[in-house]
């Protein structure tokens, strides 16, 4: 597989601040009637602009660009700056700056690849964008300098940097396995541990817990040991179980759960859409193309949840979803997520917009293949291209998929953030919501009736 990293966000800012309507258009803002039209609008634009302002100070400071507020706002304002390849605002040399590292990144996925082939010997490899791009190599050996044959796969002009660290790549997942595999006994001892995932740039395993404790701390670090990263994690909107729903395969109408042809291929559901008034239930879209029914589980064997209404899968396109119809009926909760097992199924009432999803912002997926995973998101409207096939605007993630999670749900909590579409060694690219619903012209669904 190529892959063809673009760290860019064009429009990905404008799309995250507007509603769309089950036909994808733009609502219109709500002015104030106790207002003069004239001072509402205005009020209206000074707070998109101010918005407008923060978003492009945050995407500077991340990418390590002059962040100064006034000076932002004379970029804004100047003519001859162009938003087209980034989304924001830039100068011609900034724009060449970032262009220069996306280019140079690219080159450096040989590295990446032996980086990750070797676990045991490196903690991992982030780009370090606040310092101009610089790539930073994690080496536990104690070792300053790379082994010989991977000196030899960094590019020519490529800023390297080697951080020395205490844990490998290996011994930090096998941790966050063990954790993943222990939620359910720590769940019912008390400790509700919401988010488990490895934190590359920092050489840890973070674990967000909700109604966090000293002494459920104290329980964590003895249990598992040092390495973690322990924080309180957002409240989710826990719910029942669904009648007869217990695992990924016995459950017809939520995201998370297993799909399949009956025993050829497999693949995982993302959340609920609505479109024209329907219901739809979603998954990826190179997934249409194995068998026109898709199929469920349970005690009774297999069961049809129903057929493909819709899809986006060809060279050029912009999210890689299929929309399922299913019969669902008025009772049947629309907006509930299968997590990580039958005591976490949760209602999601928040999508998240593409702006909002930022490089360093945490992610979480539920595949049928793999389960649960969480990581930092580790680049943003991507370009990959997969043979024949290229597909614009996704975002990477750095958690573990594998053959079989392709369609499930990206989230945060109780805030949906995308659906899986693919996975490169460690890491996971997925489409966003925000994406999903620009190209199908659908909206989540965030409540129950929806």
């Amino acid at each position: 597989m190529s892959r063809n990293r673009v760290f860019r966000s064009a429009l990905a800012a404008v799309l995250g601040t507007v509603a769309l309507t089950s036909q994808g258009f733009a609502t219109p803002v709500v002015v104030a009637s106790s207002l003069p039209p004239v001072i509402a609008a205005s009020a209206a634009s000074e707070s998109a602009s101010s918005q407008a302002l923060t978003d492009a100070i945050r995407f500077r400071t991340d990418s390590g660009l002059n962040a100064d507020p006034t000076y932002v706002a004379s970029v804004m304002a100047d003519p001859t700056a162009s938003s087209d390849a980034y989304g924001f605002a830039l100068t011609a040399v900034e724009q060449a700056d970032l262009d220069a590292r996306i280019a140079l990144e690219n080159k450096m996925w040989p590295l990446e690849d032996y980086i990750t082939a070797h676990p045991d010997a490196f903690g991992g490899i982030w780009f370090d964008q606040k310092h101009g791009g610089t790539a930073v190599i994690e080496i536990s050996n104690g070792s300053q300098s790379l082994p010989a044959d991977a000196a030899a796969l960094v590019p020519d002009a490529a800023n390297v940097q080697i951080q020395a660290v205490s844990n490998t790549r290996s011994s930090l997942e096998a941790t966050a396995s063990q954790i993943r595999t222990s939620l359910k006994a720590l769940r019912a001892s008390g400790m509700d541990v919401d988010q488990v995932g490895v934190d590359v740039p920092n050489n840890l395993v973070d674990v967000g817990v909700q109604n966090l404790t000293s002494a459920i701390r104290d329980s964590l670090l003895s249990s598992f040991g040092p390495n973690l990263e322990i924080y309180e994690a957002e409240p989710v909107h826990q719910v029942s179980l669904p009648t007869g729903c217990s695992t990924r395969s016995n459950c017809q109408l939520e995201g998370g759960l297993y799909v399949s042809n009956l025993g050829a291929w497999q693949c995982t559901s993302d959340f609920v859409f609505k479109y024209s008034g329907s219901h739809y239930l979603a998954s990826a879209g190179h997934c249409w193309s194995q068998s026109w029914y898709k199929w469920y589980e349970d005690s009774g064997g297999a069961r049809q949840i129903g057929v493909n209404f819709g899809y986006s899968y060809y060279s050029g396109m912009s999210a890689d979803v299929l929309l399922m119809t299913t019969p669902v009926p008025t009772s049947t909760p629309k907006n509930l997520l299968y997590a990580s097992d039958s005591n976490r199924t949760q209602a999601m009432t928040v999508a998240e917009s593409n702006s909002n999803q930022q490089v360093g912002n945490y992610a979480c997926g539920s595949g049928s293949t793999s389960g649960y995973h969480c990581g930092p998101i580790l680049a943003v409207d991507q370009t990959e291209t997969y043979g024949s096939i290229t597909e614009y605007h996704m975002w990477e993630v750095d958690f573990r998929s594998a053959s079989g999670d392709s369609g499930g749900a990206v989230f945060d909590s109780y805030v949906e953030q995308g659906l899986i579409d693919d996975a490169a060694g460690v890491d996971t690219f997925y489409s966003t919501v925000g994406w999903i619903d620009s190209v199908m012209g659908t909206t989540p669904c965030l409540t129950s009736a929806c």
